[in-house]
């Protein structure tokens, strides 16, 4: 993605001299006004290293330039508030409000859920839609308040216990790794289609347990979205269970058909009589509420032609489905949702299960990207994406590169970069020992310095020891040391040629 061009049309030059022009214009205090402007202070200190290390991010212009514009066209009133009281931060969309802490994170924090506009997405079934409308939205504000949350204009230091929450956070920067793109479009709000639509089958593999995770997620503290899963993985299965047994499916559907037909009958009967559409018309405003009242017969008259072309649509459907291929379609959809469904539990295990199982597909996806990639820069965009992507908070106290499950596929990402940067002359080869070079290497995918290309190695091997020294030009990083029995490496590596 070119990142560049999509707010262009600000053309912000001086971003404090903009902010400061808006900032005269509105009734804030003058705490709050310099607040702002630290905030963005900040976020230009830090945005050079926070785009080095992140690399699926927006260009610094346009993210600057839609946090004055939220600042200016949809905020009207900030309150900063007391630490002696007992506040909550609270956001008013509509009226424009923010009552939020006295400092930078929390005013960007609620700058960014105040530029929040409706997602529009692809989801394989409609109950899913909430769940991941809320994890995208979470999701994509903790992504932006990376920019100061973990970056100080000088080192990336990840803040885990300010991540608002940890797994919608590892969800959303997996769907970075495998579609940052679409996802960044999303971020300024680009409306003009559905995201995740049309997309191919390795990316619905990755996809896939995205969803399923999003919703336990979701489920844990929405009862009410709990009990219509419920509902629905006891109607999903019985239907696969009827769907098991031909014979008995022909007959529920002859029954369902007879039961459509008998609604025809009886609104045919009450539309072709007035006393008869006059009762119904008083029957349903008796149970109706106020706001939902029929206005008249004719609007009735109106409903029940709608009702009469949905039950005649749901005879096509049965008919339908009864044709063989049909059928065969209609029984693997409904297998496939049962075990999608199978694994949406709020158990703790089940829901950590459901994470591993985003990071291996994801790491599997970006495996085959790497394979297929055939220019130096994007090679390199991949070694900082996957160095990035170990530092991604599985727990409080746990990053993704310390999670056991997927020591195997980080490996044999790893592998794969290191072979084809060699390849590509874009790294040095300082030995021929493969594994030797994947234990060298590793250490430099759980390094913090800011920019790889400045990487230097220094070795040593006495006894039975190599000992590795890592430098950020000159600044010892950090130091390793390997049981090996024989060497063959050049004491001092330029790992970038």
């Amino acid at each position: 993605m070119e990142k560049s061009k999509i707010f262009s049309k600000l053309n912000i030059k001086n971003y404090n001299d903009e902010l400061e022009k808006i900032l005269e214009t509105k009734i804030f205090s003058s705490d709050v006004k310099n607040l702002l402007l630290s905030m963005l202070y900040k976020i230009e200190n830090a945005y050079k290293d926070y785009m080095t290390v992140k690399r699926e991010t927006l260009a610094e212009k346009d993210f600057i330039a839609y946090i004055i514009h939220i600042i200016k066209e949809k905020c009207f009133e900030i309150e900063l508030i007391d630490p002696d009281k007992p506040q909550e931060p609270k956001i008013d969309r509509k009226k424009g409000s923010i009552l939020c802490h006295p400092n930078e994170k929390s005013i960007l924090s609620a700058l960014l859920y105040m530029g929040e506009e409706e997602i529009r997405i692809s989801c394989p079934y409609p109950y899913l839609k909430e769940a991941m409308q809320e994890m995208l939205k979470v999701g994509s504000n903790i992504n932006q308040m990376e920019t100061i949350r973990d970056f100080n204009g000088w080192s990336w230091d990840s803040v885990v216990k300010e991540i608002e929450n940890i797994p919608y956070n590892l969800l959303y920067q997996s769907l970075l790794m495998i579609d940052g793109e679409e996802l960044l479009e999303y971020e300024i709000r680009k409306q003009n289609r559905k995201i995740f639509d049309k997309k191919d089958k390795a990316f619905w593999e990755v996809l896939n347990p995205i969803n399923r995770a999003s919703i336990c997620l979701y489920i844990q503290y929405e009862e009410q979205a709990r009990k219509r899963i419920q509902e629905i993985k006891k109607e999903k299965m019985a239907r696969f269970e009827l769907l098991k047994n031909k014979k008995d499916f022909v007959e529920k559907m002859a029954e369902e058909k007879r039961a459509y037909m008998g609604q025809i009958e009886e609104i045919d009967k009450i539309a072709n009589s007035t006393e008869l559409l006059k009762k119904e018309y008083h029957k349903r405003n008796a149970l109706l509420p106020n706001k939902e009242k029929i206005f008249s017969i004719s609007h009735l008259s109106d409903r029940l032609e709608k009702e009469r072309n949905t039950y005649l649509e749901n005879i096509k459907q049965c008919n339908k489905i009864l044709e063989p291929r049909e059928y065969v379609i209609e029984k693997q959809k409904v297998q496939e949702e049962v075990k999608f469904l199978d694994k949406v539990e709020i158990k703790p295990k089940i829901i950590e299960e459901n994470m591993i199982e985003v990071c291996q597909k994801t790491l599997q996806y970006a495996k085959e990207e790497i394979e297929k990639v055939e220019e130096k820069s994007i090679l390199v965009n991949w070694i900082y994406k996957i160095r990035y992507y170990r530092y991604v908070p599985f727990k409080e106290n746990v990053y993704l590169k310390d999670v056991e499950k997927l020591e195997k596929i980080f490996k044999e990402v790893i592998g794969v970069l290191t072979k084809k940067a060699q390849e590509y002359k874009i790294w040095d080869i300082f030995s021929d020992n493969e594994e030797l070079t994947y234990i060298v290497i590793k250490e430099l995918f759980d390094c913090k310095m800011i920019c790889l290309e400045n990487a230097l190695m220094e070795c040593k091997y006495e006894k039975g020891i190599l000992y590795v020294e890592y430098y950020d030009t000159n600044v010892l990083e950090t130091k390793a040391k390997f049981e090996i029995k024989s060497v063959k490496i050049k004491k001092k590596i330029k790992l970038f040629i």
